[in-house]
């Protein structure tokens, strides 16, 4: 994890920084079924302007003690030239998870559709807001310390751009490393560092993200 800090903050010394901060509350349904409520704010620009507004909604089902299914909804409000343009998105995903030892392993592939509510002049592909269907796919490593409330994770996440005639369908990495720290067995803390870059040959549309997140699970 250290290495991959290092690396990419290396990589990353010209690029664009931004701060996102999260509010997650999940509430158990029955033993399989849940429900989560998303708000997040997400700064751009060095932290100096406002760059998206985001709340959504999901509902996820167990399918074992590996596996999970789950469909959801984001209203995403991007504020560009002192107006917010709205985007509708939804997807359909499945997790799968795997623990040895203090490890555990998972795999989230993700298929979303995102419509625009109104038009924008500006839209920039990086942003992921105006590619209609996207696939993405996440590898997440975490580790339970022994006597300690942290639990520190590293992930890779791609995006591709499905149905669509573009050179790179592979369009955008995410790397990410923080630590989840939970304060009881109902409240907790995300804090971490990601770094996100385009995939087209070129060293533009370079950002680096910090992460706070807190949830609330009952």
């Amino acid at each position: 994890m250290i290495l991959l800090a290092n690396g990419a903050l290396l990589y990353a010394q010209d690029s664009d920084w931004g701060l996102w901060t999260s509010f997650e509350l999940e509430k158990a349904l029955s033993e399989k079924w849940d429900l989560g409520v998303d708000l997040e704010t997400r700064l751009r620009n060095k932290l100096s302007a406002t760059d998206q507004i985001r709340g959504g909604v999901s509902v996820t089902r167990s399918l074992g003690d590996h596996f999970n299914l789950g469909v959801g909804y984001l209203l995403i409000a991007r504020y560009r030239r002192e107006a917010y343009n709205y985007r509708h998105r939804y997807y359909l995903q499945t997790r799968g998870q795997y623990r040895f030892a203090r490890f555990t392993a998972d795999w989230r592939m993700r298929m979303q559709l995102t419509l625009l509510g109104n038009s924008d002049e500006n839209i920039n592909t990086f942003d992921n807001e105006n590619t209609n269907w996207v696939l993405r796919n996440r590898f997440r490593l975490r580790y339970n310390i022994k006597g300690s409330s942290f639990r520190p994770y590293a992930h890779y996440e791609m995006f591709h751009q499905l149905f669509s005639d573009l050179e790179y369908s592979h369009y955008q990495n995410r790397f990410s490393i923080g630590t989840v720290y939970r304060m009881s067995g109902s409240h907790s803390i995300d804090v971490g560092y990601k770094f996100e870059t385009e995939v087209d040959g070129s060293e533009k549309n370079k950002r680096n993200i910090i992460q706070v997140g807190f949830s609330y699970s009952f």
